[in-house]
C-alpha cells in the first residue's frame, strides 16, 4: 500500500490527536491507523481510548492505493512537526510478519529528505468505531462556547465519578453545569435533550481549532457523537444521576461588588500563584482589599470596586477559583454574609463559590480584651481563654470523619446544609453541635469536606467525658494525613 499526504494537512490532526491522552497499556492503543478506502481520494485517520475514538479524513495528495496500517503515534507527532510547510509526505506499507507491521516514510526536514521505516501493528486488532444511528441535531457554536467556561469546574475525584464532566440539560431552556463540590459553574445554552453527561475527556477536544465550529450531534443509550466537518468524536457518556444543583444556587442577595474591566486582568495574575491558602476580601469605601495569607507570610493588594447593598466586613474564598471566574470575565460577585455562598455572575454564567473561614490568631484576645473593662480582673481573664478551647474540642470525639465514605455526597449537602440555612433542617440543635466540633477541628469549611463529616449522623449524647479530649488530637492527625 502507498499513501501521498500533504504535511500541512497532517498538522491539524495531531494537533486534534494529541490532546486525546492515553492511560492504557494496550499496544494497539497507542497507535493511530490510517485506511484509504477503494474510490475515495481521501484517507481516514483515527486514534481511540476506548471511550473516546476520534476520526478525521485528510485529502490525499499523490499517488495512493486503497489499504489501511498503522503508526506509532509519537513518530506520527514528530512527523507532522518536523515536516516541512508545503512539502508530501509518502507512507509505504509493504510487508508483515509476526503481527509487525514495517511502514516506510518518506518527508522533506528542514530541505532535507528524510527516509526511515517504523514498526506498527496489525490495523486488524484496531478497536473499531462505535455506529451510532441516533437522529441528528444541531449543537450551536455558542453552546459548545459555554462548556468550555465551565469546564475548569469539574471533578478530578475518581470517587465522584459523575462530577467528572459537564452535565447537559435542556430544561429551563438550556443549561450546562460543572461542579467538583467546592464550586459550582452553570451557563445558559441551548443544549440537546435528553440530559446528557460529557466527559472531562471530551470537553477538552472543544478547544481544538478543528471543533469550533456547529456540530452534528446524535445520541443511542449511553453513546453520541459530533460531527465537526470532516472531525467526528465518538464517546460514552457518563452514566448516573446529576445532583440537583438548583438548589445549591442562592436566589435573592443582599450586596455585590463589582470590579471595573481593566483590572481583572492584573487581579487574576495576582491570584494565580497562591495555592493551598484563602484570599480574604475587605470592602471598604469603593475598595476591596485583597489578603493571602500562608503560613508565616502575608501579602495584600487594594483595588477599586463598586459596591452595592450592606456589604459584609470581610468573605473568603480560594484564590484559584476566584481567578478562574474573574478569567471568564465575571466581574461582579453577589454576597449575602461572609458565612454563605458568593455568585460572580455576568447575566448568563453563574459561578457559585463556597466561602472559606479565615481565623487569625490576634482576633479573639483583642474581642475578649473589649468586653471585660476591669483591670483587677486581668488575671482572671487570662486564664479563662485556655479553658475555652478545651470545651470546643470535646465534640470532636463524637465524630471520626476520617474513615467515611463519600456516597451520594453532593445531595446530602444540599438536604443537609442549605435547607438548614434556610431553617428547614428539623434537627437545628444536632446540625448546630455538628458545625461547632467542625469548626473546632481547624477544617476548612468548604462543601467536599464538611459535608462528609455531616454524612456520618452522630447519635446525640447529653454529656461528653473530659477524657475524650485527648482522643480527638489523634483523630485530627489522621484527617490530615488522609
Amino acid at each position: 500500500m502507498t499513501l501521498t499526504l500533504s504535511a500541512d494537512s497532517l498538522r491539524p490532526v495531531a494537533s486534534l490527536f494529541r490532546r486525546l491522552k492515553i492511560r492504557t497499556t494496550l499496544p494497539i492503543l497507542d497507535h493511530i491507523r490510517l485506511t484509504v478506502t477503494e474510490g475515495k481520494p481521501e484517507v481516514l485517520l483515527e486514534t481511540t481510548d476506548l471511550d473516546v475514538h476520534l476520526a478525521v479524513i485528510v485529502p490525499i495528495a499523490g499517488p495512493t492505493t486503497p489499504g489501511s496500517f498503522t503508526i506509532p503515534r509519537v513518530e506520527f507527532f514528530q512527523l507532522a512537526g518536523k515536516s516541512d510547510k508545503g512539502s508530501l509526505v509518502r507512507f509505504e506499507s509493504p510487508m508483515a510478519c509476526d503481527d509487525a507491521y514495517a511502514v516506510h516514510i518518506s518527508s522533506m526536514t528542514k530541505k532535507l529528505r528524510s527516509d526511515r521505516t517504523v514498526t506498527g501493528l496489525s490495523p486488524e486488532n484496531f478497536p473499531p468505531c462505535p455506529q451510532i444511528d441516533g437522529k441528528p441535531v444541531i449543537f450551536p457554536a455558542a453552546s459548545l462556547d459555554a462548556i468550555r467556561r465551565v469546564r475548569p469546574a469539574t471533578s478530578a475525584d475518581d470517587t465522584h465519578y459523575v462530577l467528572k464532566g459537564v452535565f447537559l440539560t435542556a430544561v429551563e431552556g438550556g443549561n450546562v453545569v460543572a461542579t467538583d463540590g467546592r464550586r459550582l459553574a452553570t451557563s445558559r445554552a441551548r443544549v440537546p435533550s435528553p440530559d446528557s453527561i460529557l466527559p472531562n475527556a471530551v470537553a477538552d477536544l472543544l478547544v481544538d481549532p478543528l471543533c469550533q465550529a456547529a456540530a452534528i450531534w446524535r445520541r443511542e443509550d449511553c453513546l453520541a457523537s459530533m460531527t465537526f466537518g470532516p472531525a467526528r468524536l465518538s464517546f460514552k457518556l457518563i452514566e448516573g444521576n446529576f445532583p440537583n444543583y438548583r438548589q445549591v444556587i442562592p436566589l435573592d442577595f443582599t450586596s455585590s461588588c463589582t470590579f471595573p474591566s481593566s483590572i481583572v486582568p492584573a487581579l487574576v495574575t495576582w491570584l494565580r500563584p497562591h495555592k493551598d491558602s484563602s484570599v480574604k476580601l475587605t470592602f471598604g469605601p469603593n475598595t476591596v482589599t485583597l489578603t493571602v495569607k500562608w503560613k508565616d507570610d502575608a501579602t495584600s493588594t487594594s483595588v477599586p470596586a463598586l459596591l452595592s447593598g450592606p456589604v459584609p466586613e470581610f468573605i473568603a474564598f480560594n484564590p484559584q477559583f476566584l481567578a478562574d471566574a474573574l478569567a471568564m470575565g465575571l466581574q461582579t460577585i453577589d454576597m449575602n454574609s461572609e458565612a454563605e455562598p458568593g455568585v460572580l455572575t455576568d447575566g448568563i454564567t453563574r459561578y457559585v463559590l463556597m466561602p472559606m473561614r479565615v481565623t487569625t490568631a490576634a482576633a479573639a484576645p483583642e474581642g475578649e480584651a473589649d468586653s471585660d473593662p476591669p483591670a483587677d480582673e486581668e488575671p482572671e481573664d487570662a486564664e479563662e481563654p485556655e479553658e475555652e478551647p478545651e470545651e470546643d474540642t470535646e465534640p470532636e470525639a463524637e465524630t471520626d470523619p476520617a474513615d467515611f465514605e463519600p456516597g451520594d455526597a453532593p445531595d446530602l449537602f444540599v438536604e443537609a446544609y442549605y435547607d438548614t440555612l434556610d431553617g428547614l433542617d428539623p434537627d437545628q440543635k444536632e446540625y448546630d453541635r455538628i458545625l461547632a466540633a467542625w469548626r473546632a477541628a481547624g477544617e476548612p469549611e468548604d462543601i467536599a469536606t464538611f459535608i462528609l463529616f455531616r454524612a456520618a449522623k452522630p447519635e446525640p449524647q447529653d454529656e461528653l467525658p473530659a477524657a475524650a479530649a485527648k482522643p480527638a488530637k489523634k483523630s485530627r492527625a489522621k484527617r490530615s494525613a488522609v
